[in-house]
C-alpha cells in the first residue's frame, strides 16, 4: 500500500479509514471520490514538520543528503504512515511509532539540530517551525495510543525478540521482566531493567547473557586469555566476573520509542550470535583452556535439552554466508560521519580505507591522538567467523603496561553494566588492551547481515557517549583508589 493520506469530505477529525467503502469512522461520510490522495500541500506539511525547514527553496540539496544519514523508514508500517487496524477488521490507523509520517530519525534530538543549523548556516531563509499541530491532522490509533511508559516499552520490544528468536516454549521461562531459554545445553536470559529518568519518553535497557563457564580460577593466564577473546569481540563482551568465577557472553542496548524498531532488529542479531558462539565456545577444549568448568544447566520442568535448536546454526548459516560478499560498507558511509558536529569532537577524516575520528578526553590541548584525545576508528576488514563487516575500534589514551590495561578492560566490561550509565551507548563489543599502543581499547565488529544506510551513525554518537562515560568512570575509579 503506497503511503497515502485518507481526505474525508466532512468535517470530522481524520478517524479510522475503513477499507473498501472508504466512509469516515464517525460520521459515515464518503471520502474523496479517487480514494485517497496525498497532496503536494500534505506532502510539504509533513516535510516540515519532520525537519523543521521550508519544504521548497535551493536548500533541499544540501538538506536531503545531510538528513539521509540519520533518518530511517519505519519499521512498524513500512514508511506508509499506516497500518492495519490491531482493533477493527477491514480498517487502518495511523502508525503510532512514526505519528503517521512513514520515516523516524536515527540519532538523538542534539544531532538533528547540529543537522539542521548546518543547513540553515547556508540558507538561513530556510528555517520553518516544526509544529505539532500538523500532527492533528494525520489518522491516529484511539484505541492504543503510543506507549508512553517504561513498561509498555519494554514488554513490546521482548515481544519482539521473542518472535525475532522463535523461543520454543517448552524450553524457556517466562517472567514480567525478561525470559531465560535453553537453545541447547547453556541457559540464555534476556531482560529489561528500567531506567529512571525525568523526561517525557521513555528508555528502557535491555540486557541479554549466555552462560559460558563458571569455577573460572582469577589467574593472570585466565586473564590474558580472556583479553584475546575480547580482542575478537563481535557484538559481545567476554566478561568475567572474578567474585563468582562465571564467564559469559553479553550484550545491553539503551532502547527508545524513537530506536524501537531498527534497534529490535539489532539486538535480535547480537542475540542470536551471542547464543550461538556461546554454543561453539562450551566445549571441554574451551573449559580446559581456562581450567574450568562448562556452565551447563537444564530448564526446571522440561530436563536437559538434547537436541539442539536451528538457532544455534545462524553463524553457519547466515551470518557467515553473507560475510562472503562483498562489504555493504562503502566510501559513502564513511563520509557521511565527517558531516556529524558534536561536543567534544576534535576532527574526522573518512576515506574509502575507513574512518578516523578524535574525541577530546582529557582538558589538554588535543592532537593527533594525543594524551588529550581518544582515538576512534573504523576500519572494513573481516572477521573470522563473519565474514566482511567494519571493526570500530576506540582507544583510550591510558598508557599503561600490558598487565595493568588487561586489568582495566576486565573492570570496565564489568563496570559498563555494574554502573548508572549517563550518557547512553550500546553495549555491542567489549574493552580489551591494545599491546602496540599500550593503552586500553574497546572493539566491536559489525557483521555485513546487519548493515542499513545510515547504521554507523548512531554507533559514531554511541562511541563519543562511551568515551564520556569512561572519562567519568576512570577519574571516579581513581578517587576510590586514592590516585586522583
Amino acid at each position: 500500500m503506497p503511503h497515502r493520506v485518507w481526505r474525508p469530505t466532512c468535517q470530522c477529525q481524520p478517524g479510522v479509514i475503513t477499507r473498501g467503502t472508504l466512509l469516515c469512522s464517525n460520521c459515515n461520510m464518503p471520502g474523496e471520490p479517487d480514494g485517497w490522495s496525498l497532496s503536494m500541500i500534505e506532502s510539504m506539511g509533513r516535510y516540515q514538520l519532520f525537519y523543521g525547514l521550508s519544504p521548497i527553496g535551493p536548500h533541499r540539496k544540501l538538506a536531503d543528503r545531510l538528513f539521509d544519514k540519520i533518518v530511517s523508514t519505519c519499521e512498524s508500517c513500512r514508511g506508509r504512515g499506516l497500518r492495519d487496524s490491531t482493533t477493527m477488521a477491514d480498517r487502518y490507523e495511523g502508525c503510532p511509532a512514526c505519528r503517521g509520517l512513514g520515516r523516524i530519525f536515527t540519532a538523538p534530538e542534539s544531532v538533528i539540530e547540529s543537522v539542521r543549523q548546518q543547513v540553515l548556516a547556508g540558507y538561513p531563509n530556510a528555517a520553518a517551525d516544526r509544529s505539532d499541530g500538523f500532527i492533528s491532522a494525520t489518522p491516529t490509533k484511539k484505541s492504543a495510543p503510543p506507549v508512553r511508559n517504561q513498561a509498555g516499552l519494554g514488554n513490546r520490544v521482548l515481544q519482539a525478540l521473542s518472535e525475532r528468536l522463535q523461543i520454543d516454549e517448552e524450553w524457556s521461562i517466562r517472567g514480567p521482566c525478561g525470559f531465560t531459554w535453553w537453545a541447547h545445553h547453556l541457559a540464555q536470559r534476556v531482560w529489561i531493567e528500567q531506567v529512571s529518568e525525568d523526561r517525557d519518553s521513555p528508555v528502557v535497557q535491555v540486557q541479554a547473557e549466555t552462560a559460558l563457564l563458571c569455577q573460572v580460577p582469577d589467574t593472570m593466564a585466565n586473564r590474558a586469555r580472556l583479553n584475546l577473546s575480547n580482542k575478537a569481540a563481535s557484538l559481545n563482551t567476554y566478561r568475567f566476573d572474578p567474585q563468582t568465577g562465571r564467564l559469559t557472553l553479553r550484550c545491553c542496548a539503551y532502547v527508545t520509542p524513537e530506536t524501537e524498531g531498527w534497534l529490535t532488529s539489532f539486538l535480535s542479531a547480537a542475540i542470536a550470535i551471542q547464543v550461538a558462539d556461546a554454543h561453539i565456545k562450551g566445549q571441554s577444549e574451551f573449559a580446559r583452556l581456562f581450567d574450568a568448568e562448562v556452565d551447563v544447566s537444564s530448564h526446571p520442568s522440561s530436563g536437559r535439552r538434547e537436541v539442539m535448536d536451528d538457532m544455534l546454526n545462524v553463524i553457519e548459516e547466515m551470518f557467515a554466508p553473507m560475510g562472503r560478499r562483498p562489504s555493504p560498507f562503502t566510501e559513502a558511509d564513511f563520509e557521511s560521519l565527517t558531516h556529524i558536529s558534536l561536543d567534544g569532537l576534535v576532527l574526522t577524516n573518512a576515506d574509502s580505507k575507513g574512518v578516523t575520528t578524535e574525541f577530546r578526553f582529557n582538558d589538554e590541548k588535543p592532537g593527533l591522538f594525543s594524551s588529550g584525545t581518544a582515538l576512534c576508528e573504523i576500519i572494513p576488514t573481516s572477521h573470522p567467523q563473519l565474514g566482511n563487516g567494519v571493526l570500530w575500534k576506540l582507544t583510550l589514551p591510558l598508557y599503561c603496561t600490558e598487565r595493568e590495561a588487561i586489568d582495566k578492560a576486565i573492570e570496565l566490561n564489568l563496570a559498563e553494566y555494574d554502573y548508572p550509565i549517563w550518557p547512553y551507548f550500546y553495549g555491542f563489543g567489549a574493552w580489551c588492551s591494545d599491546q602496540r599502543l599500550r593503552a586500553v581499547a574497546y572493539i566491536m565488529f559489525m557483521p555485513a547481515a546487519v548493515y542499513k544506510p545510515g547504521i554507523l551513525v548512531p554507533f559514531f554518537l554511541s562511541m563519543r557517549a562511551r568515551t564520556e562515560w569512561a572519562k567519568l568512570y576512570l577519574a571516579g575509579a581513581h578517587e576510590r583508589h586514592g590516585t586522583a
